[in-house]
């Protein structure tokens, strides 16, 4: 539970590593959640495959455990196109529905199946599942996601509009949410780029100004916009003119999204200049 918890809602390993060191007091039941959670190599990655035939052990094991089928179906939603799952969006739904089975009340899977159901085209669905998740937490830090999510597919434009007004006073979570779900989906990407814009204007410091900006710069390249993505790169650059990572950006940019010539060639120039100088440093070092 600490390790799931962990993870499901504090991002933090921690959980994770302890539950680990004490591995042996567990059950036979828990040590497969954990073998799940934590691949049986823990600090080790396990990778996608692993992770998800992991998953699929411990809810065959722990099949009335509610927590585990929202792992699952939310793992299969993030990443079953990267698994090249083609039923992926179906398996994750099957996975929600089982949590809601066992946990009507479930707002994790809930709103995860609002996702899903959004990928599927199902809107009767999707209606269901936003408004079952609203009418058990209305003041959720995904509910005005969820609220956006809805009016969507209900062609509520007045509702939209005055959610979308009023983006300055969203919380983090559900601004994220709606730029990751404008891609997965292909939604018109208006809505997202001023959530990127509300997320930049609330940013503190120049790390934290320079991370918003990143995700601005993705969401424009996905969505065929690779001269504004561009220009996201250059504002960085002005914000933090010690930052190089601007040039693995102009690489993607022109490799995969047609991404502009100058800034290609800047990149390239200056990854050749510190080559050399690398190089140099070690033959010097080697001569003495």
């Amino acid at each position: 539970w600490l390790a799931l918890n962990g993870l499901e809602y504090g991002g933090s390993d921690a959980p994770l590593a302890f539950a680990w060191a004490r591995r042996a007091n567990l059950s036979p039941r828990d040590q497969v959640v954990l073998r799940a959670l934590a691949g049986k190599d823990y600090p080790a990655p396990a990778g996608l495959p692993l992770n998800l035939a992991g998953l699929e052990e411990a809810v065959f094991v722990n099949d009335d455990r509610p927590e585990l089928w929202t792992r699952l179906g939310t793992f299969l939603a993030r990443y079953g196109s990267f698994l090249g799952l083609p039923d992926g969006s179906a398996r994750a739904e099957g996975a929600l529905l089982q949590a809601l089975r066992y946990d009507p009340d479930r707002l994790a899977a809930l709103e995860r199946l609002v996702e899903v159901r959004g990928r599927l085209g199902d809107r009767a669905g999707l209606r269901w599942a936003a408004r079952r998740f609203l009418a058990i937490d209305s003041t959720s830090e995904l509910a005005p996601f969820v609220r956006w999510r809805l009016a969507l597919a209900d062609g509520d434009q007045t509702t939209r509009g005055r959610l979308v007004a009023s983006l300055d006073n969203w919380n983090g979570v559900s601004l994220h949410q709606l730029i990751w779900t404008t891609q997965l989906e292909g939604l018109p990407p208006e809505d997202a780029l001023a959530a990127s814009e509300a997320l930049i204007r609330r940013s503190t410091g120049p790390g934290e100004r320079r991370d918003k900006l990143i995700t601005r710069h993705d969401l424009l390249a996905n969505v065929g916009r690779p001269a504004e993505a561009a220009a996201a790169v250059r504002r960085i650059r002005e914000i933090d003119s010690s930052w190089t990572g601007w040039r693995r950006y102009a690489l993607g940019d022109a490799l995969f999204w047609d991404g502009e010539a100058g800034s290609l060639t800047e990149a390239l120039d200056l990854a050749g200049r510190d080559f050399a100088r690398t190089a140099g440093d070690s033959t010097s070092r080697a001569r003495r």
